[in-house]
């Protein structure tokens, strides 16, 4: 009757697997989903963030490498793994569930929102300098693309193999389940603060039309905590931060 689409349409536009990320977001098991091109286009968009994410990982680790044994002391690197840790436990459950819905949402929303848009802005210029702060960066970034890699085989196989390739450690389908844990209470609140701290004042400057980089002079931040950031907001916002 002219009123289906085809799957090859979907595929040769945006592949198979943007097409299975819209079968697992679609809703719940068991529940009927209706079609959305736009779902399929969400998905595509995902693992073309993925990519670049892995791009910038790559560049990073394969200028020296990453240290496996680096003390990891920075308040954003110690918060982005706690998030990390969160985001395996949600993922995992929900698998065991059969939520297959949840598992990919909760994924996306890291790699998304959490490491590209937050941690990864945050920590560029220190990851620019050598020293150990650099080193810790860089085991935390292997730490959340290695996790990342095999928690979306399942969903995206292909692209999925193809991101874990370039660490040179043999297939993603070969290795076991993700089963990091990271607990540190301090450096999520006081994490969570920072990142809050640097979304208003990217904020301000966009309502004020301000470049993000535009210098602030000197900025105070009233806290309860002592705030040992190794720098990283103060570069990311482009200001003396006290």
């Amino acid at each position: 009757r002219g009123n289906i689409i085809v799957p090859e349409d979907i595929l040769g536009k945006y592949g198979a697997d943007a097409l299975r990320q819209w079968g697992a977001m679609g809703a719940a098991t068991g529940s009927d989903i209706m079609f959305n091109w736009n779902d399929v286009v969400a998905a595509s968009r995902f693992q073309t963030k993925m990519w670049n994410i892995a791009r910038f990982a790559l560049i990073q680790l394969e200028k020296e490498g990453f240290d496996p044994n680096a003390p990891v002391t920075t308040l954003a690197d110690r918060w982005l793994l706690v998030r990390l840790s969160d985001t395996v436990e949600c993922v995992s459950a929900a698998m065991e569930a059969y939520q297959f819905d949840v598992a990919l949402k909760a994924i996306r929303e890291f790699a998304w929102d959490v490491l590209a848009d937050n941690y990864i802005e945050m920590v560029k210029g220190r990851l620019y300098q050598p020293g150990p702060s650099r080193k810790s960066a860089c085991l935390v970034l292997h730490t959340a693309f290695d996790a990342l890699c095999r928690m979306l085989a399942p969903f995206t196989p292909y692209f999925a193999e193809e991101c874990y390739s370039h660490f040179g450690e043999g297939s993603v389908h070969k290795q076991p389940w993700v089963t990091f844990t990271y607990d540190d209470e301090p450096a999520r609140s006081e994490g969570n603060m920072i990142v809050q701290v640097v979304a208003e004042v990217r904020k301000y400057k966009h309502d004020n039309n301000l470049a993000l980089n535009a210098p602030l002079g000197k900025v105070t931040i009233s806290s309860p905590h002592t705030l040992d950031d190794e720098g990283d907001v103060g570069r990311t916002i482009n200001a003396d931060v006290h």
